[in-house]
């Protein structure tokens, strides 16, 4: 560990493997506005590797932070304005809920490094829970910044659904998000329709242009400029559409070609409901276009500017927006006390980090409400470094958090 970095600075946060930092690529790594379009419309992969190449150490350093530790000041709620600053969000810390404050569900997303017992004991609780579902990225390989072959176990995503879905009778579940690189639109289309079948009903199939380097070089996968990139993912979401919807589909691209293509059996869900997940602008658009669920990264205020643009982009296809749900994540460090808010501050990202007490969270959970967002996504990535301190962390956001929105 150098010297300089901020984990040097602040003892009391505890540095754990990297086992999540893969998960913030497409969106995560938010929006540049100095981009050129194309750069920025592939779920902002341009943007999340310019942010690794310029805050590599800080970033990794962020995504290693375990539990906050103890602080050795005396245990306090947070009041501090600048740290809510600090992190890119405006918060009026210190409110108080005694009612409830309007409904919003809740769903878990564990890492797809969590090894089958932490995820099925999860799904069985969040299945009898508060909970409205359960994510699963899709992802071969963790992410690295400089585009290697990281080490470490990555469960398979749609192995891991059909295996929640076979144990849980009541919770949405879905793919957050499947690359149309190394995901054929036919797989996934049948794959789905199976799926939502034997779950009766409770599938989302997420998709995403894709953006994770290192993956689709290991495995010679072609990930393609992001224009040409973008463009192979809306005519793998018109294919996806009408082969979960019609009797056969015929589609002649310059990417696909289906003749008279079949997907039987039709799931159970008419829609099956297609999300997508991206923050960028031409993506967007396809989004309004095509899809039934939209997903995206970032603090309120990040979120909000982009549920925005959203609305712009149904509004320019003569689109509703309303018949578009979206949902939204961000990293949620659940501190208490004055001197860990700060720490975490310092180095957890400002676009996608929300620091402080159940207080400070759910009034941006209010925010992300009054912005248009049903959905928060909670990921279990700064959680901790064992599957007991990262069940009660979602243990404490079900006790503290979700009451307030029912």
């Amino acid at each position: 560990m150098h010297s300089t970095s901020p984990l040097g600075r602040h003892p009391n946060l505890v540095p754990r493997g990297i086992d999540t930092h893969h998960q913030l690529g497409p969106d995560a790594l938010g929006q540049s506005g100095d981009l050129p379009l194309a750069a920025s419309d592939v779920e902002d992969a341009t943007t999340a590797g310019h942010l690794l190449g310029r805050q590599r150490e800080d970033l990794l350093l962020v995504l290693g932070v375990d539990t906050v530790r103890e602080s050795v000041d005396p245990p306090r709620r947070v009041r501090l304005p600048q740290v809510a600053r600090r992190i890119g969000h405006e918060a009026r810390l210190r409110p108080r809920y005694p009612c409830h404050v309007g409904n919003v569900r809740f769903s878990v997303w564990p890492s797809p490094q969590r090894d089958w017992d932490e995820v099925s004991s999860l799904a069985r609780w969040v299945d009898d829970g508060p909970w409205h579902g359960m994510w699963c990225a899709d992802h071969f390989m963790p992410n690295s910044p400089d585009d290697a072959v990281e080490e470490g176990n990555v469960t398979e995503c749609w192995s891991t659904i059909a295996a929640v879905a076979a144990i849980t009778e009541r919770i949405r579940i879905g793919s957050l998000v499947s690359p149309t690189t190394f995901r054929h639109p036919a797989v996934l289309a049948n794959t789905a329709a199976t799926i939502d079948r034997l779950s009766a009903g409770r599938l989302v199939l997420g998709i995403g242009a894709g953006w994770q380097v290192n993956e689709h070089r290991a495995y010679g996968v072609d990930l393609l400029d992001p224009a040409t990139r973008v463009d192979r993912f809306e005519e793998a979401i018109v294919i996806i559409n009408d082969l979960l919807s019609k009797e056969r589909t015929d589609f002649i691209g310059r990417h696909f070609e289906f003749r008279d293509a079949p997907c039987e059996p039709k799931p159970v869900q008419s829609p099956l409901p297609v999300l997508v997940g991206t923050g960028g602008r031409r993506m967007t658009e396809i989004t309004a276009r095509h899809a039934h669920e939209w997903n995206t990264w970032g603090t309120p205020d990040v979120a909000a500017a982009r549920i925005r643009a959203l609305r712009e982009a149904c509004d320019r296809v003569g689109r509703d927006p309303a018949t578009i749900r979206c949902s939204v994540q961000a990293l949620f460090f659940l501190v208490d006390d004055e001197s860990s808010a700060r720490k975490v501050a310092s180095v957890a990202p400002s676009d996608r980090s929300i620091v402080g007490d159940s207080d400070v969270i759910i009034e941006n959970i209010v925010q992300y409400r009054d912005s248009g967002f049903d959905e928060i996504i909670v990921p279990d990535f700064v959680f901790g470094e064992s599957p007991e301190a990262r069940r009660e962390a979602y243990g404490r956001f079900a006790r503290e958090i979700i009451p307030a929105f029912r």
